[in-house]
């Protein structure tokens, strides 16, 4: 069983882009099987780079997985009814 959980909600991951030089250098077989690998240091040893996409629901494994999803919705850290509407709506983009 695997239990992954998380509040989307939060702000989005920090994506780091990989400089357009660098993309010529990465083994193009190891690109063909979705990894980024660059040949390192004198003996060119495989370092493989980590390429944060976004977020987790956003890759295609998330999809594959066909996971059960259960959606939290008591709010435990506010008591005014009133704020915790705002916020509900500042996080689904409505800022009415």
């Amino acid at each position: 069983q695997l239990l992954a959980c998380g509040d989307f909600f939060q702000l989005p991951p920090i994506t780091e882009r990989v400089p357009a030089a660098t993309w010529g250098r990465l083994l193009g077989a190891k690109l063909r099987e979705c990894r980024a690998v660059l040949p390192s240091g004198i003996e060119q040893t495989e370092r493989e780079l980590f390429l944060n996409r976004g977020f987790a629901f956003q890759a295609a494994a998330w999809w594959r997985a066909d996971m059960m999803m259960i959606e939290l919705s008591r709010v435990w850290r506010q008591k005014d009814a009133e704020l915790v509407a705002t916020l509900n709506r500042i996080r689904c983009g409505d800022a009415r």
